[in-house]
This record gives C-alpha cells, sequence and structure tokens, in this order.
C-alpha cells in the first residue's frame, strides 16, 4: 500500500510540475481506493496512460505551443498545435522581439483532427533571450498564431 501511494504522489507532482490540473491526481486517488487491501485492482488501472491522454489534449489546446517554454540553441524543440483546418499546411518560424527571422521555418501538415507536430531547431548562437513562434497556413490566412519562448545560448 505504502509502495502505491508512492507512485501517486510522484505521478502527482509530475503532472502539476507539467501544468496539469489536480483532477488527474483525482483519479489516481479515486483508483487507488478500488484496488482495497490487497493492493490488487478491482478494475484493470492505467494511471499513466490517462495523464499521458491529459498532457496530449493539453498540447493541442492552443494553434501553437512549445514543448518546453526554454530551451537551449542547437537543440530540437518540440511544437504542436491545433485548432487548423485538417491537411492545412501549417509553417511555424522562430523570431526575436523585433519580429526578425531566426533561423528556418518548419512546416507541418495538420491532421485529421487539426493537430500538428514537428520540430524547430535555433540555431547555434543565437542570442540568450526572449523569442516568439510564430505559425500561420498561408492557404487560407490563418494567423499569425504566437507563443513566446525563451532561448539560453553556451
Amino acid at each position: 500500500m505504502r509502495k502505491t501511494m508512492f507512485i501517486a504522489v510522484m505521478l502527482a507532482s509530475a503532472l502539476l510540475t507539467t501544468g496539469c490540473a489536480a483532477e488527474a491526481l483525482t483519479g489516481v486517488v479515486v483508483e487507488q481506493a478500488a484496488q482495497g487491501n490487497a493492493g490488487q485492482a478491482a478494475v484493470p488501472v492505467d494511471a499513466m496512460v490517462k495523464a499521458k491522454e491529459q498532457l496530449e489534449a493539453k498540447a493541442y489546446t492552443e494553434r501553437v505551443t512549445a514543448e518546453h517554454i526554454t530551451m537551449m540553441a542547437g537543440q530540437e524543440w518540440k511544437i504542436t498545435g491545433g485548432g487548423w483546418t485538417a491537411g492545412a499546411a501549417v509553417t511555424v518560424e522562430l523570431t526575436s522581439a523585433g519580429g526578425t527571422p531566426v533561423g528556418a521555418p518548419v512546416h507541418a501538415v495538420a491532421d485529421a483532427k487539426g493537430r500538428i507536430d514537428t520540430a524547430i531547431t535555433p540555431p547555434e548562437g543565437t542570442v540568450t533571450g526572449p523569442y516568439t513562434l510564430v505559425a500561420v497556413d498561408p492557404a487560407d490566412g490563418s494567423g499569425p498564431h504566437t507563443a513566446p519562448v525563451n532561448i539560453f545560448s553556451k
């Protein structure tokens, strides 16, 4: 029972640090209670699948968002977004505070649910500071949609 509670606390901590709301913890606690005294699940329990689903749902709530708000120059950065037209050819670009493009833009095609998944790599030597991800669909003029990010240089 202690091991299960430890796992529940660790999972809750991970969920809260990634921005997931407390409902994930509530589900874990309810499922923990369903396990009973023997520590055996009364019904199949897969809290990790539920946590993954919640993180994925959060990743697609904005038109464009970065996996992490802060990243090192030269490292690949996962970019996701939702709300696009299915099949839309979305261009994502990193820009400086003054709006100057930094590095090459990346392109993503929205899936049947209007979601994009791509990656962008800020060039080595990019100056430390605040930047903006800018996403547009040139075909229908949708955008620009933006997300603030921070880059650190070595």
